[in-house]
């Protein structure tokens, strides 16, 4: 029973983690599309 309550929590916490990783990429993503486009409106 607590072997396999490990083996899930385990399996819950590699989720969560590969979902923050995601998030945390797509932000980064985003501010630096945001940084990029108003570097170039300021260098018009």
């Amino acid at each position: 029973m607590f072997a396999h309550q490990c083996r899930n929590s385990e399996k819950y916490g590699i989720n969560f983690f590969s979902d923050y990783k995601t998030k945390t990429e797509s932000f980064i993503s985003r501010s630096l599309l945001i940084e990029i486009s108003f570097f170039n409106i300021h260098h018009l």
